[in-house]
């Protein structure tokens, strides 16, 4: 590529999923991506192709005692073209909170967040006729024990920190306090420092 006039100019074919002028994110596309579709971009990352499927079951520990594969080689827990669907609902239920405004109410509070998420899901999985995966979601997620371990309308305060932000203290305390003239440790001198070192200084 060459600089002319002030232009990139190609001297070879690009690519033809390179991205040019017409298709390069502008100003305020850059300020849209870096706000609140975050989450929902990385979401749409992450899901695999339209046409993609699971190839491999679950681990052990997730079925019962005396549970068998499917007989039927077509059985399908949710098809494909629900997982995006799916995902966005799920994305949408955990970012919602009372000091949130919605679009078509003023403001929320927990209790219906939590009874309009609850019907949305449903009524989604009614109408596409996914009932094993409102099974799985009510039990697994919705239900009233497992909502206040993952979404935020469980709580009346909004959290400012990242999880990796707890773990990375915690090492920068581990090497600064109890490890600094200490390289590589042995593993059994690691754990020795954590039980009788670094555990009393918490429990105090």
């Amino acid at each position: 590529m060459l600089c002319l006039n002030g232009r990139i100019q190609a001297v070879l074919p690009l690519p033809a999923n390179y991205p040019n002028e017409t298709t390069a994110p502008t100003g305020d596309d850059k300020e849209e991506e870096g706000g609140d579709n975050d989450l929902v971009d990385q979401v749409n990352r992450f899901i695999a192709g339209e046409n993609d499927r699971d190839s491999e079951d679950g681990p052990d520990w997730m079925f019962e005692d005396g549970e068998k594969t499917s007989s039927n080689p077509d059985y399908v827990f949710c098809p494909v073209p629900h997982f995006k669907q799916l995902l966005h609902l799920f994305t949408k239920h955990f970012c919602q909170h009372p000091l949130f405004p919605e679009r078509r109410a003023n403001y929320l509070t927990a209790d219906e967040i939590r009874r309009s998420a609850v019907f949305e899901m449903y009524e989604f999985c009614h109408t596409h006729g996914l009932l094993e995966v409102w099974g799985y979601m009510w039990a697994c997620w919705y239900n009233p024990k497992m909502w206040k371990l993952w979404a935020r309308s469980s709580s009346p305060y909004l959290l400012r920190l990242f999880t990796t932000m707890g773990v990375k203290n915690f090492w920068r305390q581990l090497k600064h306090n109890y490890l600094h003239n200490i390289v590589r440790p042995c593993l059994d001198h690691l754990v020795w420092i954590l039980i009788y070192k670094v555990t009393p200084t918490y429990y105090a």
